[in-house]
């Protein structure tokens, strides 16, 4: 995936909390941030930090996540409707 650096990217109010909201989705779906976290391949601190800031800061890990729990990458990071087009899955 192309470099694109989420923390410098500061996402609306309204999309942090719908990112908020996927986490928490996705981490129901997996069983436990503990779960998600290795599905996703990261820490789980980082599982912590997503629900936290609202933000995913790396589109590897939006992908990541999106892969283990289906819960769409639009969701998960919906202020980048310009790198990811809405009729990709």
């Amino acid at each position: 995936m192309a470099s694109f650096n989420r923390m410098k990217h500061r996402p609306k109010d309204a999309d942090r909390e719908t990112t908020r909201r996927a986490v928490h989705r996705a981490i129901q779906k997996a069983g436990g941030q503990t779960a998600l976290a290795k599905l996703a391949g990261v820490s789980q601190q980082r599982v912590s930090d997503w629900l936290r800031d609202g933000i995913i800061g790396s589109l590897d890990d939006v992908l990541s996540v999106e892969k283990a729990t289906g819960i769409s990458r639009h969701d998960l990071a919906p202020d980048l409707s310009r790198v990811f087009k809405r009729n990709n899955p």
